[in-house]
């Protein structure tokens, strides 16, 4: 096929593809003879126009070419002629007839050229879309690896999160694990003692109903003495009674404070075993480590002041430690 033929075959059949078919109404131009009814049809052209790939119209034979692009000078010669009509040189019935032209075109130009059509959508490749594809679906999958990458990045912390909890109990494991004893020992003498304390409570009153009874009891005519040996014996029944329930509101007293003392006491040393190991990694230094370590158990074993129980003093004992740990530090210092 000759170059010319292939150029003014391609200008044809462009010219029909890039036509809008909205232009041919001219509803402000030409008001009731407007061609609103030729937007349809046209479309319909043109529809099948734009589906000719123009890339390979230099394959057909010269008398196809030719042909095609009859058809497609065809429809723009009525294209051009409406857009051409005047509402003062034209009527009505010229708008109807190129209105017709158009419908009745659409048959002869698919049963001439849908062969054509046929044979040149064969022959194209939409690299255009394959390459959109290919763009999806690289975005796709890089859409997934930054999804699983994040994904991976979360496991990865909690992995870290969860070894380093590992890592943490497992350096708790020894002294400071011990610490559930004192615990333990310290739920034990809370409980005992808020026993102790309802009874010192009860025992209190008690004691002060009886004294309050006691000013009265000379009232009751079956108590009521006659002589002094009676009145002995009601003094000394008094003094037995109250001393008993002296005795009882005192120990229960005890007890309740020795319990509190205990309590106060594990929960110390349980505080202090939880906090060994940053009294052991304060220091990289043996010499230093011994002598926290050595203060550490005395202050978590030795007896404590706790308000509740008078205990010893230490004093003595702190003279020593410091004492035994003085030749440590030099050393160490040295």
């Amino acid at each position: 096929m000759s170059s010319a033929a292939v150029e003014n075959c391609r200008q044809s059949v462009e010219r029909i593809q890039l036509f809008d078919v909205l232009a041919l109404v001219r509803k402000e131009d030409l008001g009731q003879l407007s061609f609103a009814n030729a937007v349809d049809p046209a479309k319909r052209i043109v529809d099948f126009f734009k589906i000719i790939p123009v890339d390979h119209l230099n394959e057909l034979p010269d008398s196809q070419a030719d042909e095609l692009r009859r058809h497609a000078d065809h429809v723009f010669s009525v294209f051009d002629s409406i857009l051409n009509f005047s509402a003062l040189h034209n009527s009505a019935s010229d708008r109807d007839s190129l209105i017709e032209a158009l419908k009745n075109s659409y048959d002869p130009i698919f049963n001439s050229l849908f062969h054509l059509v046929s044979f040149l959508t064969s022959r194209q490749k939409d690299f255009a879309s394959l390459e959109r594809d290919a763009r999806a679906a690289a975005q796709a999958a890089k859409d997934v690896a930054e999804a699983l990458k994040l994904d991976l990045q979360k496991s990865k912390e909690t992995a870290d999160q969860i070894l380093s909890d590992i890592r943490t109990t497992a350096s708790e494991q020894g002294v400071s694990q011990k610490a559930i004893y004192f615990k333990s020992e310290a739920i034990t003498h809370a409980q005992e003692a808020n026993k102790w304390k309802n009874i010192t409570i009860g025992l209190s009153c008690l004691m002060a109903g009886f004294a309050t009874l006691s000013f009265f009891l000379h009232k009751i005519p079956i108590l009521s003495p006659n002589n002094v040996f009676e009145t002995t014996q009601i003094i000394f029944g008094k003094v037995l009674i109250a001393a008993s329930i002296g005795y009882m509101l005192a120990l229960s007293a005890k007890n309740f404070l020795s319990h509190k003392h205990n309590e106060v006491v594990n929960k110390h040393r349980q505080n202090a075993l939880l906090t060994f190991n940053a009294l052991v990694d304060a220091t990289k230094d043996d010499g230093k480590r011994d002598v926290i370590l050595q203060n550490a158990a005395s202050c978590i074993f030795m007896p404590q002041e706790t308000g509740y129980a008078k205990g010893g003093s230490s004093n003595d004992t702190g003279t020593v430690k410091l004492i035994e740990i003085a030749p440590k530090v030099s050393s160490t210092g040295s």
